[in-house]
């Protein structure tokens, strides 16, 4: 792309058509072939066809699904992020719990409260 704009393969047709492929293949088919694999590994991971319940209570996070029951411990949550349409709790570094604001409505201010109260220096920027 840069070389693009510099004007690089100006006279060189074969320059200038290559160099739009590789600008295509980064921004535009890379990612469709990204999302098109994820699309597929969710489709076909029977774990992500079953719904999952998220509870939260004094000791933790529950999730469960299928009779299975895991509590992740507030003091395992190193990270808390909430954006216009869900909160996020970081449980490390590639493990994350999404929480969309729509699934609890009118709930959001309770969770947040509960959040503060359990995880008090990571709640700090809730809105």
């Amino acid at each position: 792309v840069v070389l693009l704009v510099r004007g690089s393969g100006k006279d060189n047709i074969v320059a200038m058509v290559a160099l739009v492929m590789l600008a295509l293949l980064f921004t535009v088919i890379n990612p469709l072939l990204l999302y098109r694999k994820a699309a597929r590994q969710i489709k076909r991971t029977p774990a992500f066809q079953k719904p999952l319940t998220y509870e939260l209570m004094e000791e933790g996070l529950a999730c469960s699904q299928e009779g299975e029951r895991v509590v992740s411990e507030w003091e395992n949550v190193v990270l808390i992020r909430e954006t216009r349409i869900s909160l996020i709790l970081y449980f490390g570094a590639a493990n994350a719990v999404v929480l969309p604001k729509a699934e609890f409505p009118g709930q959001v201010g309770e969770v947040k409260e509960m959040l503060r109260r359990k995880c008090p220096d990571l709640a700090k920027k809730l809105k």
